[in-house]
């Protein structure tokens, strides 16, 4: 079943491989940003989500390290989450969730692996 879901993914992020924006449930375009994940840390964001809208979140590491992609709604609970670390992809995390309300929601990378990571991150 998870190599359905990956194979899922791989289809959206194929789609997607030209990183331009085309819709999507964030209220304000975020697009794709590139930041380096420090040895065993987090990187946190928030975006304002819209409501009932399915939403896409990929964080795509440049280096085969394992990494966690954690969505936080306004009360802290995890509604979202891959860190999933088999080794075929350990390296790339993502989400796809509708969020029930317009809403503040907070979004982590963190890193598994001793060593720094530049990690790609696209909301849509």
């Amino acid at each position: 079943m998870r190599t359905l879901g990956f194979c899922g993914l791989l289809a959206v992020i194929g789609a997607m491989a030209g990183w331009e924006r085309s819709g999507g449930a964030p209220v304000k375009d975020v697009g794709s940003q590139e930041h380096k994940l420090a040895p065993l840390s987090t990187l946190a964001f928030q975006y304002e989500l819209k409501a009932q809208e399915e939403t896409r979140i990929i964080a795509s590491g440049s280096q085969p390290f394992y990494q966690g992609l954690y969505v936080f709604d306004g009360d802290g609970n995890c509604v979202a989450w891959d860190d999933y670390g088999g080794t075929e992809v350990r390296e790339d995390s993502a989400v796809i969730f509708v969020p029930p309300t317009q809403a503040s929601y907070r979004v982590e990378v963190r890193s598994f692996f001793p060593m720094t990571n530049d990690v790609r991150v696209v909301v849509r």
